[in-house]
This record gives C-alpha cells, sequence and structure tokens, in this order.
C-alpha cells in the first residue's frame, strides 16, 4: 500500500472479521466491526490516534469500503485546501445540513488533533443510529465552529463520480470504469454496488486513511 510515496493507506478492521489481518492494517479485536455506534466511531478516532501517534502529515482522508481514489487527483485536490481548520469533501444530501459525508472527509492534522483529544465529546452511544460520519461532523461544525469546505463549492473540477451499478463482478469492467475519471478531473469516485464479492479487499480500496507527507 506504498505505491505513491505521499500518501499512505489504511485498512482499518474490528472483531469478527472473517480473514486475517495483514501486518500492515490497523487491527482492534476489542472493538466490535460493525455500524451501530459507538463503535464505528472508536475504530476511526483510534486510527487516527495511531496515524498523529506515528507518522508526520498535513491531511487526513476518511472513507469507506465502495470507495476509490485517484492520488494524484486527490493530492492536487488537497494542495487548494488550507493547511488548518479544514474539513472537506462532499455534503449531506439533507437541506440545510453542514455535513461531510464519509465517502471522502478530508480533515487536516489539527482537526484531527482535537477529535483525537475530544473524543469523549464524540464517542457516545446514541439512543438512534447516527453515522461515525456525522458525529464527526457535527463536533467540527458545532463545537469548533469550523464550517466545510464542500467540494461542490470548487466548481471548475468535478471531484466526485458515482458509478454507474456494477451488478455482477467483471474485471475488466471494473477496470475500465475506475479508469475512465482520470482523464476528468475527478478523483474521487464510488460504487454503489455493495455485495461482498465487489467488496473483497482484493479489489475495492477499503476504509481508506490517507496521509499527505
Amino acid at each position: 500500500m506504498d505505491r505513491n510515496p505521499n500518501i499512505k493507506v489504511f485498512f482499518t478492521y474490528g472483531a469478527g472479521i472473517s480473514f486475517e489481518p495483514k501486518p500492515h492494517d490497523l487491527y482492534y479485536p476489542d472493538l466490535q466491526e460493525t455500524i451501530t455506534p459507538p463503535w464505528t466511531t472508536r475504530k476511526v478516532i483510534r486510527a487516527m490516534d495511531h496515524i498523529e501517534s506515528n507518522y508526520n502529515y498535513d491531511f487526513l482522508v476518511r472513507t469507506n469500503l465502495s470507495t476509490f481514489f485517484y492520488f494524484d487527483g486527490l493530492l492536487n485536490r488537497l494542495s487548494a485546501l488550507p493547511a488548518l481548520r479544514c474539513i472537506s469533501g462532499i455534503s449531506s444530501i439533507l437541506p440545510g445540513a453542514k455535513h461531510v459525508v464519509g465517502t471522502g472527509m478530508i480533515l487536516s492534522r489539527d482537526i484531527v488533533r482535537q477529535i483525537i483529544r475530544y473524543s469523549n465529546r464524540i464517542n457516545i452511544p446514541y439512543p438512534r443510529y447516527i453515522a461515525e460520519d456525522k458525529m464527526i461532523s457535527d463536533f467540527v461544525v458545532h463545537t469548533l465552529g469550523i464550517d466545510p469546505i464542500f467540494d461542490e463549492e470548487f466548481t471548475d473540477t468535478a471531484t466526485y463520480l458515482r458509478l454507474e451499478k456494477i451488478n455482477r463482478f467483471d474485471r475488466e469492467e471494473i477496470y475500465r470504469l475506475i479508469a475512465s475519471p482520470t482523464n476528468r478531473n475527478v478523483f474521487h469516485f464510488r460504487s454503489e454496488e455493495h455485495t461482498s464479492e465487489l467488496q473483497s479487499r482484493l479489489h475495492l480500496v477499503c476504509r481508506l486513511l490517507l496521509e499527505k507527507k
């Protein structure tokens, strides 16, 4: 996972996975591998703490299983963002929401440090399901007082492309779809398919945490 010297990729997992984690994976057997809060939030924040403690970086990107990144395009996007007080990505579809969705949440290092420092304000068991990306967005916006920079504000570049649904595993078709955005100024794109076959770690980038050194 070190093909680009400016980006480091981490896969993060909790207990209950059906395969043996690789040595470079961030594996937390004391945390459940589930979307039910607060386990996902705890896993992401612990991964942030590992990165903060062991690496020098400018930005961290939290993403999910079905998302792909074109790394050169991502680095160009990061170069256009402020190095401090930055949360950026795709906005929520909810009207009036200041919520960066988790398919590509970009955080500057100072915000990551605040999330780690005040994790007790985020890591709470909500009485109903609230996505971990919304918990983090709410903390940054309402507690830290920082407004997101939504990708839609950069109207001169198409930063996100939702791929048409893939209904069966076709290696050549997947390669074609992955390659198609690179000539369209797109760095971040997603398959809507959520079958276990397509979500195999051999074929999709899974829960990326990226850093720009």
